[in-house]
C-alpha cells in the first residue's frame, strides 16, 4: 500500500509519510528510511517543538506500538492524538 499511502500524502499538506524497513535482506533495494520506527520518530521530533501540534498513527506488532508509544509521549504529543492498533493473530 505504499504507493496508495503517499499519493494521500501528496494531497495532505499536514501528512507526512515516512516509509521504512527496520530489517533488509542483502539483496534488498531500497533507499528509503531504516531502523525502528521508534528511533525514527524521536530522531525527527525530538526537541523541535512541534509535539503538541501532532497527530499520530501506529499500526502493527504489539512491540513495534508498545515501543513508539512513549516517544509519542517523550515528544508531546497530547493523549488524545494518539491512535494505537495492535496487530494480533486471529482467534480461530
Amino acid at each position: 500500500y505504499t504507493d496508495e499511502i503517499a499519493a494521500i500524502a501528496k494531497k495532505l499538506t499536514d501528512f507526512e509519510f515516512i516509509p521504512a524497513l527496520s530489517d533488509m535482506d542483502s539483496g534488498d533495494e531500497w533507499d528509503g528510511a531504516t531502523g525502528f520506527i521508534h528511533e525514527l520518530v524521536e530522531r525527527a521530533y525530538t526537541d523541535t517543538g512541534i509535539g503538541n501540534t501532532l497527530e499520530a498513527y501506529a499500526c502493527g506488532p504489539p512491540p513495534m506500538v508498545d515501543a513508539v508509544l512513549p516517544v509519542f509521549q517523550k515528544i508531546s504529543i497530547d493523549a488524545d492524538n494518539i491512535h494505537l492498533d495492535k496487530f494480533t493473530p486471529a482467534t480461530s
